[in-house]
């Protein structure tokens, strides 16, 4: 009874280690996956619009460490963060590769172990290290499950929009008439 209390005991432990070790299960520093423009923004306040296309947003964090993070949201869920360092001792220009390879040594020591590559695979998170040839290095998160739901959404809310009743050709002639467009012609 006792070594079955230890196993039990030993594998809580294990997984309770490997979940506070992977804080990026939940999100991004104080961020968490699927959250909205204004909830990080309320955890991350020098959050200024970088790019919007359709229904991805980039957001941006500068200075500190890392020097730059880019926060990613589709359909106004965050689903993916890419933090770019310019690191100590690093090149003036070209790729940093002993950066790079330094920083992957680093995530693959935080995040590598088999409880936590099996809680970041059940989770959908992948991370990447890659380096720039203006001597910054990115360490990136993305976070599928979110990025997946938040695809979802926003497909949902386009067949929505294309199943709308349309305006009928008449109606927006007057809109023209009536903005003084053909007068303008």
């Amino acid at each position: 009874m006792k070594k079955l209390t230890l196993s039990i005991a030993v594998f809580a432990c294990t997984c309770l280690m490997a979940q506070a070790q992977v804080s990026v299960i939940e999100g991004y520093g104080k961020a968490k996956w699927g959250q909205s423009v204004e909830e990080v923004k309320a955890q991350v306040p020098d959050l200024e619009l970088s790019n919007e296309r359709g229904s991805v947003a980039v957001y941006v964090s500068s200075g500190g460490v890392p020097q730059q993070t880019k926060y990613f949201f589709g359909n106004d869920q965050f689903s993916a963060v890419t933090a770019f360092f310019k690191l100590p001792e690093a090149p003036a220009s070209g790729i940093d590769k002993a950066g790079a390879e330094i920083l992957s040594e680093m995530v693959k020591n935080k995040y590598g172990s088999e409880e936590v590559v099996a809680a970041l695979k059940e989770a959908g998170i992948k991370i990447r290290v890659k380096p720039y040839d203006d001597g910054r290095v990115e360490v990136s998160y993305t976070n599928h499950t979110a990025f997946n739901k938040a695809s979802a959404a926003a497909e949902k809310a386009r067949q929505k929009a294309l199943a709308a009743p349309k305006k009928s050709p008449g109606a927006r002639r007057k809109a023209f008439a009536k903005a003084g467009i053909e007068d303008a012609l």
